[in-house]
């Protein structure tokens, strides 16, 4: 029997250890970062929970991996009520997606992002307090905030010519 590969695909990336973690939850504890957005994009669930009620975003946080943990915000995952810490304290509560995006600095999850919001007054608002946001992080935000702000300007100045 053939099987269609995508549904083969996302069957497996919701296959389940005896912790009942699934692969997103295991790349997310190691700290994986690019397995974790190769696995969202094949269909892996950001609000899985393993036996501990843990989602993967919750798994990075507590494994201190604190780049992963923003790519999962960026991506749509939700803090189910934690409080996430960047490193040296400060809060991360009231991130954004698009705010943990322009800081993560890859484009594609910034365009998912960006495609939220329909109302360009809106999302001018929006781009630019994340624009704020990653300049703010400076060095901690490092190569990745810069391309953010960078490809925030960009696709900012590109609507404001289209318009």
């Amino acid at each position: 029997m053939l099987t269609n590969h995508s549904q083969t695909q996302a069957a497996s990336t919701e296959e389940r250890n005896a912790t009942g973690q699934t692969a997103l939850h295991r790349a997310a504890h190691n700290g994986d970062t690019d397995e974790c957005i190769a696995l969202v994009q094949s269909g892996a669930k950001l609000d899985s929970l393993d036996e501990r009620g843990w989602t993967p975003l919750q798994t990075a946080d507590m494994a201190n991996m604190f780049r992963t943990a923003m790519a999962l915000v960026a991506m749509g995952g939700e803090y189910g009520g934690w409080t996430i810490y960047y490193p040296k304290g400060k809060r991360v509560l009231s991130l954004t997606r698009l705010l943990a995006a322009a800081e993560f600095g890859d484009e594609s999850i910034i365009g998912s992002a960006l495609s939220e919001d329909k109302d360009l007054a809106t999302l001018e608002k929006r781009i630019k307090k994340a624009i704020t946001h990653a300049k703010n992080r400076g060095t901690e935000g490092g190569a990745n905030g810069a391309a953010g702000v960078k490809f925030l300007q960009n696709w900012l100045e590109s609507k404001k010519l289209a318009a």
